[in-house]
């Protein structure tokens, strides 16, 4: 087998270790040496940018109409399958880490980005229980910036828990995590508030 291989794209003769493997041809190395093949790839990745950026010019909005498309057709049943198949792939567990990591260094060293993320959160928690962030403030400002049981002072609304009914879904109010749990956890077991005040009196009581 010969040292050499003439590349058919500058059709120059050069050594086997200028041209990289490839699977594809007969003998498993590319027709195209290294530097032609770095050459072809920035070409392409330049006739790329020069017609996004002719789309671009020709209509501005392109990128933010691209963006709501998207963003609807990953709210469709078929774009949450596609994202839940990928997810489950290698690939997509481990972007996914990747993006966590990111997340949580920045949110170490940026205040502004750690708002930010507590501001999406409690918009997110707000609407899937059917109320926006206005009425939030609004219920918050009718509460007294109180929890609506024990009483407890919040900071602001996105601080508080959305307390709302298991079976129907209405919200009553806002309560602090601590409150909430405890009137889930209530609501949702077959006894009733007052045997567990009873439990608990006949606890304290044994231990006096």
């Amino acid at each position: 087998m010969s040292d050499t291989r003439t590349c058919v794209e500058c059709v120059r003769p050069r050594p086997l270790s200028s041209f990289s493997a490839d699977p594809r041809t007969q003998d498993g190395i590319s027709k195209r040496c290294d530097e032609c093949r770095e050459r072809i790839a920035d070409e392409k990745q330049k006739a790329r940018e020069r017609r996004k950026g002719e789309r671009r010019q020709a209509d501005p909005g392109l990128k933010a109409k691209r963006k709501v498309i998207n963003h609807k057709y990953a709210l469709t049943e078929a774009g949450r399958a596609r994202r839940a198949r990928y997810r489950a792939t290698e690939g997509g567990k481990e972007a996914e880490r990747r993006r966590e990591a990111r997340r949580l260094d920045r949110s170490r060293h940026d205040a502004e980005f750690r708002e930010k993320l507590k501001a999406r959160h409690s918009r997110r928690r707000f609407a899937r229980h059917g109320i926006d962030e206005v009425q939030s403030w609004g219920m918050w400002y009718v509460q007294g910036g109180k929890c609506a049981l024990c009483g407890n002072d919040f900071s602001s609304a996105s601080d508080a828990a959305v307390d709302h009914h298991h079976g129907t879904g209405r919200v009553r109010g806002l309560l602090c995590d601590r409150c909430n749990l405890a009137i889930g956890a209530i609501e949702c077991a077959r006894f009733g508030a007052d045997q567990a005040r009873n439990y608990l009196k006949a606890f304290d009581s044994n231990a006096a």
